[in-house]
């Protein structure tokens, strides 16, 4: 029992990563942004590195319990 104590996050963390997640994807969305209208091809790029391959590959899901 005291081991899964000390394994537990505090109730804060969560909160706290998700606040950092959400931080770095508004600087991420600027910089987009900004490289887009500076940069008139980057968009396209940025479609052919992460659309494009994504359509192409097969969407099986793993059904797994939470535990493994």
């Amino acid at each position: 029992m005291t081991q899964a104590k000390a394994l537990a996050c505090p109730a804060s963390e969560p909160t706290d990563l998700e606040r950092r997640v959400l931080a770095h994807e508004r600087i991420l969305q600027a910089l987009i942004a900004y490289m887009a209208r500076t940069e008139p091809r980057f968009v396209d790029h940025l479609r052919e590195r992460f659309v494009e391959p994504m359509e192409l590959t097969r969407h099986e899901h793993d059904h797994r319990e939470t535990d493994d």
